[in-house]
């Protein structure tokens, strides 16, 4: 599923018009990218947790095989809650609703 088929999705089961759709998506991504970027974790209950993880620096490049050190970097991190994982492993009836 790409954006535009999601945004579809949205104005489908919700009944808002695409554009108001496509906005409520953006500014949902944006509130997620943005605090993430502050380094905030964002829980979405049942669904999962966005975050940063600051990735350790490399001794060495593995590409090349020669030591060189490398600086510590942030990056996005999700780890997906009980209902999502349940609902991607079958576990859960995905007609009985979302359970969020």
């Amino acid at each position: 599923m790409n954006r535009s088929e999601l945004i579809a999705r949205i104005a489908a089961d919700t009944g808002l018009p695409k554009k108001k759709a496509s906005d409520a998506l953006r500014a949902l991504l944006d509130a997620v990218e943005e605090a993430v970027a502050r380094g905030e974790c964002v829980t979405i209950a049942g669904f999962g947790t966005f975050r940063t993880h600051l990735r350790q620096p490399r001794k060495d490049c593995p590409r090349i095989g020669e030591p060189r050190k490398t600086a510590p970097k942030p990056r996005p991190v999700f780890r997906p809650g009980k209902v999502f994982l349940e609902t991607v492993r079958g576990e859960r009836d995905m007609t009985a609703g979302s359970g969020f």
